[in-house]
This record gives C-alpha cells, sequence and structure tokens, in this order.
C-alpha cells in the first residue's frame, strides 16, 4: 500500500478549496514571556524542528494510479525559512491587533507549488507576549493531526510526531510501489483458492455493503428533502476574513454539566448557542425562530494511523429560537444523544465516510460542484480539539492560550472552533469580512451565554 499516497477525502479538501473559501486550518497559540522574545533565534528553532518532520517536506503532486489521485512527494528545493515568518504586530498590540493580523494571513490560500503550511511568529504584543499561528492544509491534517504537529514545534511531553522518519524522495518510486500493487491484486485473482472462497465472500460482503449504500443513500436524500434552514450566516463569500476570541472557565463549565447532565462539550455548544441567539437577535430581530444545523467533526483517528484525515460528522440542531437557556442545553443535550445513538453513518454526517469511499476522479470532477451545497448540509460547523493537560513552552515562554481558526467551507460565513487546555475553555470564530457585522459582540456573548446558565 502507498503510505503517502492522499486519501479521497484528503483529495475532497484539495477539490474543495476556491479563492473565497480556502481550505486550510489554523490555530493561534499565545506564549507569556519573562524575558524579552528572540524572534530570530525563535523561527530558527521552529525551522529546523520542521525540517525534521516528513510531511513538513513534502508537496502534493498528482498521480496516474489511481485516476484522479495525488501524493506526497519530497520537494527538493524544500526551505523552511520560507515557511516560518516573522511579523511585529502594529502599535498597540492589542488583542484585536492580533486577532486582525490572523485574519488577514488567514484570507490567503497556500502555495500548492510548496509543502501546504506556514508558521508566522507574531510578536509586539502590549503585555510582552506572543503569538505562533500554525496554518496547515486541511489535505495535510485533521485537527487531532494539527495539534501533534504542533506539539513537534515546540517543548512538550507529548507523542513524538508521526513525520519523522525518511520518505522516498524519488517520484518513481510510488509509480514501482504502485506496480507492485497491481501485481499483487492479480495473483490474488488468479489464486485457485479465490474461486472456491468466492461464494463465501459475496454472501458475506454483499449484504453488508448493501446496506451501507442503502443508509448513506437514504441519509443524502434526507439532506436534499430537508435541507438546513435559511439564515444570516450563510451567504457568498467575500476572500478577507476577520477572526475574534473568547474564554471561559472550565470549571463554570462543568458546575453547569454537573447541574444538569450530559457532557462538558454539551455545554460548550449550548454556550454557542447562547451567544449566536444575542448576536442574530440584535441585528437581525426577525430572526427569532428556526434552529441553526451544525456539524460537529469527530476523530476516527488510532493510534499508529498516518497523516491525511480521519473524520466523521454528527450533525446537530442548535437551538437558537428558544429563548429559555437552560431548555437550549437540553435540547442540545437530547440532540447529541440521537447523533452519537445513531453513529456518524447515519444523518447527513454521512457523506464524511462517503467522501472517503469514493474514487479520486469522481472528487475532481463532482466536489467543486457539490461544495456549493455546503450551505444545505449545514448552516455552520463547531469544531473541538481538548489539548493535553501538560506544560507547553518555546525557550523560555510558556503556552498559557490556544485558540483554533476553523475554515469557512463554501456559503458558510461564520465558523467556531473550541479548545480546552489547563483549565479554560478557548473560542476561535472565523468569519467572512464583508457580511458578517459585528464579530466581537459574537465574542463577548459567549461568557454571558455561559453566565445565563449558571444563573
Amino acid at each position: 500500500m502507498l503510505t503517502d499516497r492522499l486519501s479521497s477525502l484528503d483529495v475532497s479538501f484539495l477539490c474543495l478549496e476556491r479563492s473565497e473559501a480556502p481550505m486550510h486550518i489554523g490555530a493561534v497559540a499565545v506564549f507569556t514571556s519573562a524575558s524579552r522574545t528572540d524572534p530570530e533565534a525563535l523561527t530558527q528553532v521552529i525551522a529546523e524542528r520542521a525540517r525534521r518532520i516528513r510531511r513538513l517536506r513534502q508537496v502534493v503532486r498528482p498521480t496516474w494510479l489511481p485516476p484522479g489521485g495525488a501524493a506526497w512527494v519530497e520537494d527538493p528545493g524544500f526551505d523552511p525559512a520560507w515557511h516560518v515568518r516573522h511579523r511585529r504586530l502594529p502599535a498597540p498590540g492589542t488583542r484585536d491587533d492580533l486577532a486582525a493580523e490572523v485574519a488577514g494571513l488567514m484570507s490567503t490560500p497556500l502555495d500548492r507549488s510548496r509543502p501546504l503550511w506556514e508558521v508566522h511568529l507574531l510578536t509586539g504584543l502590549v503585555d510582552g507576549s506572543f503569538a505562533l499561528l500554525l496554518k496547515l492544509h486541511h489535505a495535510l491534517a485533521d485537527g487531532l493531526r494539527a495539534l501533534q504537529i504542533g506539539a513537534s514545534l515546540v517543548d512538550g511531553p507529548g507523542e513524538a510526531c508521526a513525520y519523522t522518519e525518511d520518505a522516498p524522495a524519488d517520484p518513481g518510486a510510488f509509480l514501482a510501489r504502485g506496480a507492485g500493487e497491481v501485481l499483487a491484486w492479480s495473483r490474488q485473482l488468479l489464486d485457485p483458492r479465490a474461486v472456491t472462497d468466492m461464494p463465501r465472500l459475496v454472501n458475506d460482503t454483499v449484504p453488508r455493503l448493501a446496506g451501507h449504500t442503502y443508509a448513506a443513500a437514504t441519509s443524502v436524500l434526507q439532506v436534499a428533502l430537508a435541507p438546513a434552514p435559511g439564515s444570516p450566516v450563510n451567504g457568498q463569500l467575500g476572500r478577507a476574513r476577520q477572526f475574534a476570541v473568547a474564554t471561559v472557565d472550565l470549571d463554570d463549565v462543568r458546575r453547569v454539566r454537573k447541574e444538569h447532565g450530559g457532557m462538558v462539550h454539551d455545554v460548550l455548544l449550548a454556550t454557542v448557542a447562547g451567544a449566536l441567539r444575542r448576536w442574530l437577535l440584535e441585528h437581525w430581530p426577525d430572526t427569532d425562530g428556526p434552529d441553526l444545523r451544525v456539524m460537529v467533526p469527530v476523530s476516527r483517528r488510532r493510534r499508529g494511523d498516518g497523516g491525511g484525515n480521519r473524520l466523521a460528522w454528527y450533525v446537530v440542531d442548535l437551538p437558537v429560537g428558544e429563548p429559555d437557556p437552560v431548555v437550549r442545553l437540553h435540547r442540545v443535550r437530547a440532540a447529541m444523544e440521537r447523533s452519537k445513538a445513531a453513529g456518524p453513518a447515519a444523518g447527513p454526517g454521512v457523506i464524511a465516510l462517503l467522501a472517503d469511499r469514493l474514487p479520486p476522479v469522481v472528487h475532481r470532477v463532482a466536489t467543486p460542484w457539490a461544495g456549493r451545497l455546503a450551505p444545505r448540509l449545514c448552516n455552520m460547523m463547531v469544531t473541538s480539539v481538548p489539548i493535553p493537560n501538560v506544560p507547553f513552552r518555546l525557550g523560555d515562554a510558556e503556552l498559557r492560550e490556544l485558540f483554533p481558526v476553523p475554515p469557512l467551507a463554501p456559503g458558510q460565513r461564520i465558523g467556531f472552533g473550541i479548545s480546552t487546555y489547563r483549565g479554560v475553555a478557548h473560542f476561535g470564530i472565523n468569519a467572512d469580512h464583508a457580511t458578517v457585522p459585528d464579530l466581537p459582540l459574537l465574542a463577548k456573548s459567549i461568557p454571558v451565554a455561559l453566565a445565563e446558565l449558571l444563573g
């Protein structure tokens, strides 16, 4: 098997990308330091560590087997210094200045002729801290893999990065290995035992495949017949972005969970619902009605899995039309329980599993058009990545905050990313610059929404 070949799901992220909807993910890590920051020394350290991570040295190149596919190959001109850059924030270096700089950097698509990542060291914050913006194409990593790569660039405990081993630099090696696969398949087909085993294989496999196909087709039909409701958070995207952050105390989140049951993630989703309700009513008073359908990515990654994406999706309705915060929480909890009981292979979330099973050539043709249907699937995405509760450092500076930056699919004007680290839940909100008014108000509504649940 070609370990460096992109999966069908990875190829779909490349095909889904448009100039106004770049498919990269990001994270803003804020470090506090007791001494003066040396930007040149930090960028050299990060660049040297990036050089040791195999996937960060590789570029995407098309393959002829399978048709429409792609593979990761070594970039002969790889220069980590091109990917690791320093920017000093304009004075006075407030959090709003940091958010504006992140928005500008996340607005620009990655250069596909180079390895699909960037790291930006952002200094000049008024309190003496500095930030790292890690920017990775979604075809390269999902949220958990991005966390692992980020941990390999800083100092801290954790699992060693899976990309440090050497990979074949000659693209011809991939063709040779592909030919070996074809030969192995041919030998299996010519094996006399395959003839005697065929009835058993058919009896075992066909009903299972038929069941999966029927479930998937039913779920896709449900999406077509019951699309996500129309909402101001959906519509044409521009190329510019805006970014805002918020934090809440995890002890308060756990206090709500203890009082009302469910999971911490249920409380965080209900907090997002409450914040969205306040923001929508402020700008669109007549929208106090339908729920918002959100997609919640769920990792299928297991220990030892390689790079790329291992994702499934849950689809949950956020009751933004419900005025009672406790009722909102109970409705979110019930919706999550139904999604978990059905599993990721039921409902609109099955599309992620289907995407991973379709041949790459189908994605090359169909995915750019299918991306236009993203607002029918869901109104927005809410991602969540728990960070290990251990100290991470870069030199003498300590990681204090980490805000995810989710991508925006075509037609989806807002996306939420949530990370939990050392007793704090960090919210990163990515939004279209031209069509989303007053994003700071939405960010400020997050702790207010949690306070409503506490009250």
